[in-house]
């Protein structure tokens, strides 16, 4: 932009010459090509073909004197040549060429009109047009460096965003590990502890009410029997629903991988740690059956394994590479197994998808807004 500002402004001021020559067609011939030669050079980088271009024009003043007039608007373009030559020597010794035929116009101008003032004005445009070109290509370089530093600020800010995120993402993912051991340990305490304690409890009740010989303690054991009763199935609920809170789903699908002797598995594993429990629980039950499948009927030597959340549902999706089915009957799908798998996924509102070529797959995508 700079840069056809300074030749606008160079133009104008080469335009000053009517005032001491008269617009002839030698003149309208000379403005029209440094022109076109100006606009030629500013939409082209190429230093060589650059200095060609110069060379004729410059060349055309000892065949057109007029041409001198517009040399300010030329040479402008003479120090962006020697800067897009710098890695190359040779481009760079090939752009002289027009700065010492413009050099030896001027001269020659000079000794042809012998007029001091007309070549004082003629010089002061050309080192005018010298001092805005490296002045714009100056600004230019600094323009560059900004625009380099604020594009690595703003990666450097999305990068510490990132990692921002990231920390918290596993700052997260600890305290929800912490808390599902810790509800696991609970369970775990109260399994041991307090079921064992009821059950002794309950079955020194039963042996009371086999000894009772006193009418009167009859239905006070029979009361505390069914106490004790209430009592112990409450608390084995309560084991069982912070037990099953506190399986973590990928936890579980690694430890499955990790033992599953068959056949190298691949786990590719992308869901969010705030998964309901039911999907959690059918999830961990469906690859079972699936890797049971894979290790009774197929001749597979890998497997893979994905499982992947996506805004609107789940996806879950077991293939290996056997050339058997997975099934004793691929013809009808009907194996106990694959029964199974498909009564999870229906209770849970998903959809199950089976291909049997190049291996065998399982897809299932279960929704996310039917669970409750």
């Amino acid at each position: 932009m700079y840069l056809f500002i300074d030749k606008i402004l160079l133009l104008v001021c080469c335009l000053f010459s009517l005032f001491r020559t008269a617009p002839t067609s030698a003149y309208l011939i000379a403005f029209l090509g440094a022109l076109s030669v100006s606009m030629l050079l500013y939409v082209q980088n190429q230093p060589r073909i650059g200095a060609i271009f110069l060379t004729f024009s410059f060349c055309a003043a000892f065949v057109l004197p007029e041409t001198v007039l517009f040399f300010p608007l030329l040479i402008y373009d003479l120090p962006g040549l020697f800067s897009a030559a710098a890695p190359d020597k040779r481009s760079r010794m090939f752009c002289f060429f027009p700065a010492a035929i413009a050099f030896l116009a001027l001269l020659r101008e000079y000794v042809l009109q012998k007029d001091p003032h007309f070549f004082f004005f003629l010089c002061c445009g050309c080192g005018l047009a010298l001092y805005l070109r490296i002045r714009t290509d100056r600004y230019e370089v600094l323009h560059q460096r900004f625009l380099k530093n604020r594009d690595d600020d703003t990666e450097l800010q999305l990068l510490l965003k990132e990692k921002n995120r990231s920390l918290i993402e596993n700052q997260d993912y600890q305290i929800y590990t912490a808390t599902l051991k810790e509800r696991n340990r609970i369970a775990r305490e109260i399994h041991d502890n307090v079921g064992h304690m009821l059950t002794r409890s309950i079955l020194m009740t039963g042996a009371l009410k086999v000894i009772n010989r006193h009418p009167e303690l009859t239905s006070p054991l029979e009361q505390l029997d069914e106490t004790l009763n209430q009592a112990m199935n409450s608390i084995r609920e309560s084991v069982h629903d912070l037990h099953d809170s506190s399986v973590n789903l990928k936890t579980s699908l690694e430890t499955l991988v990790h033992d599953f002797s068959f056949c190298p598995v691949t786990l590719q594993y992308g869901i969010s740690p705030e998964i309901p429990k039911e999907i959690t629980l059918s999830v961990i039950s469906i690859i079972k059956e699936a890797l049971v499948n894979i290790s009774r009927h197929s001749n597979a030597d890998h497997a893979w394994i994905t499982a992947l959340e996506h805004p609107a549902f789940y996806q879950l999706i077991i293939r290996d590479n056997g050339t058997k089915a997975s099934l004793p009957s691929p013809e009808t799908h009907s194996g106990i197994g694959l029964s199974n798998i498909r009564t999870r996924v229906e209770a849970l509102k998903g959809v199950l998808h089976i291909q049997t070529e190049s291996g065998f797959c399982i897809y299932i995508t279960i929704p996310k807004g039917d669970i409750q």
